[in-house]
């Protein structure tokens, strides 16, 4: 049994709605306007509710840890943060911005499976992938998550997958989650959930905190995710947007898949040097590493439902790589200059010139030195030599 959830991004701004259509697939619009926390930062950014301020800054309650502003979890769970300033908290607590708008795999991990009697051959397996954009300022966001769930039972030979996806977007105080459902009739809403081989997959939005959520209780684990408000800037954001993944310590991490590169969140016992050590020459600092990893690691883009405006570079740019000589002092060129630039990449936005696209040809122009690349790399860029 496969169950595929996806959710497009919707830029009307209406009430919540629900359609099915000649198909048999479930759509939902689902809108929000909660006012979350109080206000408590120098930036006017709120806390998330039930937590506090003090001293100017959003504190988690007792018996719990993470960011106030966008997440709490128990001192017994792990916590991973995508978001903004910077833009990836890692689950052993390294820090890092990161430039780089492609879909990239954030985590993978097996849990136990409490839902079928917890039998200890049940287990319950996650993938998350996030989807980071550019916005029209030159900024990084969340545009959505992905979650692969895997929902296994290995003495009764059951297993079942489903697909979460989730595009969000904010505007004006409505942050808007549109749904697609197919296979599963279960239209999504708050408290909406499905139940698969005894275990629970609630798929619901919070409306004071303005956040779309996946929880799955057995697990132990849970998935929020918070659009970017596209009214207000990225730096000033009152709420916190981004994407945290909430795991428990009971939690097995594969450290090819769910070890740094290959997910953003690393593993629990990770040091808070890792990006800091994942750097080698001529690679001169965690962006530049970061963008490298990704790239080199590959994770296919989007598909039909679940694309970004740049998922044809992100694989063109993977794949120039994978056949470059010098490929870190490649990175650290076309970083540096495109997307780690404010200036340059916001121009790139404004003028209509896809950032990525650009930082491929510059790739391929420090990779072959040939002239039509560097034709093509140079004409782009020049635009925007004058602009501020």
């Amino acid at each position: 049994m496969a169950v595929l959830f996806t959710v497009a991004l919707f830029l009307l701004l209406c009430a919540p709605s629900i359609a099915t259509d000649e198909d048999g697939v479930v759509r939902a619009l689902v809108g929000t306007r909660g006012g979350s926390g109080t206000r408590c930062t120098r930036k006017g950014q709120h806390c998330i509710n039930g937590t506090e301020c003090v001293k100017r800054k959003c504190v988690c309650p007792e018996g719990q840890k993470g960011n106030a502003l966008i997440d709490c979890v128990d001192e017994d769970h792990h916590l991973c943060e995508a978001s903004l300033d910077p833009d990836v908290i890692a689950f052993g607590g390294a820090k890092s911005r990161m430039t780089l708008p492609c879909r990239h795999r954030l985590s993978r991990f097996v849990t136990p499976n409490t839902g079928i009697g917890g039998r200890e051959l049940s287990f319950c397996s996650f993938e998350v992938f996030a989807l980071t954009q550019v916005s029209n300022e030159g900024q990084f966001y969340q545009l959505g998550v992905e979650v692969n769930i895997g929902l296994g039972d290995l003495l009764q030979q059951m297993f079942t997958s489903v697909d979460v996806k989730k595009l969000g977007i904010g505007y004006k105080g409505l942050y808007t989650f549109t749904a697609e459902g197919r296979v599963s009739q279960t239209p999504w809403g708050n408290a909406v959930h499905e139940t698969f081989n005894g275990v629970s997959v609630y798929c619901r939005f919070d409306p004071v905190d303005n956040f779309a959520e996946i929880l799955v209780p057995e697990c132990d684990t849970a998935v929020k995710f918070r659009p970017f408000n596209f009214s207000e800037d990225g730096s000033v954001q009152r709420f916190k947007p981004g994407i945290t993944i909430q795991a428990p310590v009971q939690g097995t991490f594969d450290p090819q898949f769910g070890g740094y590169p290959a997910s953003l969140c690393g593993l629990p016992d990770d040091t808070r040097a890792m990006y800091k050590k994942a750097k080698r020459r001529p690679l001169k600092d965690t962006e530049a590493a970061l963008t490298f990893n990704l790239l080199t690691v590959a994770v296919p883009q989007g598909d039909e439902f679940f694309y970004g405006a740049y998922d044809d570079e992100c694989e063109a740019a993977s794949q120039t790589l994978s056949v470059c000589l010098d490929r870190r002092l490649a990175v650290q060129f076309c970083n540096e200059l495109i997307l780690a630039d404010p200036t340059n990449l916001r121009c790139l936005v404004k003028k209509a010139i896809n950032p990525m696209g650009t930082f491929d040809k510059c790739l391929k122009f420090m990779c072959f030195q040939t002239n039509s690349t560097y034709h093509r790399f140079k004409d782009e860029i020049n635009q925007c030599a004058d602009f501020e």
